[in-house]
């Protein structure tokens, strides 16, 4: 069982390292994102540094059966410190990994794992290959292997 508490503070702890980045995703920065996206066989999703999804290539959506509209604009993280996507389980060592990268600036996401749901409500493991987290140009980035 995932403590609330716990999940609420490390949210907040958040927070509070997104205050101090501030950058936006431009407009010509986000029609790059979604055309390298889009030219990924291997399923992809991206996102700005509010950890708000700005995009997912088909290969991702096809994979959790969500249509963009239904991942566009969703958070990963709700303010209540829970997702819709990613599993209460995999929640505090998703955390920890955003955390480390906001610290950074910029970072390598590679090797982290974590459930999602998918939209027909299953959970399947999603392993985080290859991609970056960049506060300081405004996104995130990675692919991924659904299992």
């Amino acid at each position: 069982m995932v403590e609330t508490g716990k999940i609420y503070r490390e949210l907040m702890e958040l927070e509070e390292l997104l205050k101090e980045k501030g950058k936006k995703l431009t407009p010509s920065d986000r029609e790059i994102v979604e055309l390298y996206s889009n030219t990924d066989n291997m399923p992809r999703l991206t996102w700005n540094n509010d950890f708000v999804i700005i995009h997912a290539n088909k290969a991702f959506l096809d994979k959790l059966g969500y249509e963009l509209s239904d991942l566009l604009n969703k958070p990963l993280f709700n303010p209540d410190g829970t997702s819709n996507f990613i599993t209460g389980e995999s929640l505090p060592s998703s955390y920890a990994t955003v955390k480390k990268n906001l610290k950074k600036g910029a970072e390598w996401v590679q090797g982290v794992i974590n459930s999602w749901y998918a939209k027909d409500g299953s959970v399947v493991k999603v392993e985080w290959t290859l991609g970056f987290n960049h506060t300081k140009k405004g996104f995130g980035t990675a692919q991924c292997k659904i299992a």
